[in-house]
């Protein structure tokens, strides 16, 4: 039984000020799913675009390495949760939900 577990942090979660620490990290992918234009105007570099929102967005996931390390970020957090949730569904066992997103990014941003 699990008390007071609104209380305890998902072991699939990041910050994402914790993550722009760490970043770039060895054998690991971060794949920002906002939209073409939102990863146009600033994005981490070395971050793979997956716009969530565009219908081939699951055959792109289906094409990953179910085995890697993915790092999930999005502008303010709910679609990167939320693809976090699909990535786990389709067997991704190691998936990270950066939350707070790019909006709480800490490190330096490219544009396209």
């Amino acid at each position: 039984m699990k008390l007071f577990g609104f209380l305890q942090k998902s072991a699939r979660e990041t910050s994402a000020q914790s993550l722009a620490l760490q970043w770039p990290q060895p054998n690991a992918t971060l794949i920002d799913v906002r939209t073409r234009l939102e990863w146009a105007q600033g994005h981490v570099q070395g971050a793979q675009n997956l716009d969530m929102m565009h219908d081939d967005f699951q055959d792109h996931l289906q094409q990953l390495d179910r085995q890697g390390t993915y790092y999930v970020m999005c502008r303010g957090g709910s679609r990167s949760a939320a693809a976090v949730r699909l990535m786990a569904e389709l067997g991704f066992q190691k998936v990270f939900d950066v939350k707070g997103g790019i909006v709480n990014w800490k490190g330096l941003l490219v544009r396209a």
